[in-house]
């Protein structure tokens, strides 16, 4: 079979007296096991559930995984060199920055917070609700940063409708004539609706 190699060169200008360019130096140097390397890692990056990004201490995409293009819409060539904030809500953009500079003062890995629910950009600039997972890398430029990012809007309904049908269904007790309690395993009263609540009191009264 076929194989293939790939180099890297160099070139210098080889220039006359006059500063005139005659001809050129090169130096080519084989770097296939490097870019095979590369291939590896972006495979297994690939095969991640969650969108990856290698984020480096400028805040520049330094490595995206494929996830990414379904999660947010950029083509992979569209996030590589550009700062992560164009996946960040523009309203959260002033206070990144200095998020970014005290993760990296202790770089650790740790869930993202900023004090409340995380949301990302998509490019038609639709947001959605994010968990954001951070762990710190030490690569060839320096120190960098392997967020994972996962869409947790589909949690997110689950958890609204269940807090809407547990009010629905908290309202229905409340407006019943007859006395209603919930008693949990360890016996303890998790619900008195008002019909019971003034029945008891009579009965202390009496």
């Amino acid at each position: 079979s076929d194989t293939y190699h790939w180099f890297e060169d160099l070139v210098v200008p080889h220039r006359d007296e006059a500063g005139n360019i005659i001809g050129t130096f090169g130096v080519a140097r084989d770097i296939t096991e490097r870019k095979q390397a590369e291939r590896r890692s972006q495979t297994l990056l690939d095969a991640a559930p969650d969108a990856v990004l290698l984020v480096n201490i400028e805040g520049k995409i330094i490595i995206a995984n494929r996830q990414n293009e379904a999660l947010f819409g950029y083509p992979l060539n569209e996030l590589i060199g550009n700062p992560i904030e164009m996946l960040i809500p523009e309203r959260f953009h002033q206070n990144h920055s200095s998020h970014r500079e005290k993760y990296f003062s202790a770089p650790r890995r740790r869930e993202m917070h900023t004090g409340g629910e995380l949301f990302a950009r998509r490019r038609d600039g639709s947001e959605f609700p994010v968990n954001i997972s951070l762990n710190a890398l030490e690569i060839e430029e320096g120190m960098a940063t392997i967020a994972v990012i996962r869409d947790i809007t589909e949690r997110k309904q689950a958890e609204q409708t269940l807090r809407e049908s547990e009010e629905r269904h908290r309202n229905t007790l409340e407006s019943m004539m007859e006395g209603c309690q919930i008693i949990g395993y360890d016996w303890r009263y998790l619900f008195i609706n008002d019909a019971a609540a003034i029945h008891g009191q009579r009965k202390k009264d009496e």
